[in-house]
């Protein structure tokens, strides 16, 4: 994650999500409620308290995901 660009979502609060380098994706819920939204499939390398069902990303209270594309 140290060189290329970062291409953040578009996403309401408390949600934030961006794409660094084209290779990886990220997103945090930065809220004690649990949140979904419509996400890129990729495949999970870190995550805590969070479910990728088809093209729905749900991030539990606090929960986050870090994936290759």
């Amino acid at each position: 994650m140290l060189t290329g660009d970062t291409l953040f979502a578009e996403l309401p609060e408390p949600l934030l999500a961006f794409n660094r380098g084209g290779e990886i994706y990220c997103a945090f819920n930065l809220s004690d409620a649990p949140q979904q939204f419509a996400a890129s499939e990729c495949t999970a390398l870190v995550s805590q308290d969070t479910e990728q069902v088809g093209s729905t990303l749900k991030l539990g209270p606090n929960g986050f995901f870090i994936g290759r594309i």
